[in-house]
């Protein structure tokens, strides 16, 4: 029988890195398949949330303090 695991993941849906993460963890659970049943919970994160609603100009922005919001 497999054993029931919640996983909890914060995530900003622009942020490249959370895809990445998420990837992974899919391949992860593939891989675990049978052992785990997962169940995951979206949680949501704004990395910026100072960024204004029209966006910004420009290709990239500056990195927020710590690589967190604010």
């Amino acid at each position: 029988m497999a054993k029931t695991l919640l996983i909890e993941i914060a995530s900003d849906v622009i942020c490249p890195w959370c895809y990445i993460g998420k990837r992974r963890l899919e391949k992860a659970l593939a891989a675990l398949k049978g052992e785990v049943e997962a169940r995951i919970e979206w949680l949501p994160f704004q990395l910026n949330p100072g960024m204004p609603a029209e966006g910004v100009v420009g290709a990239r922005t500056p990195p927020a303090p710590n690589g967190g919001g604010g």
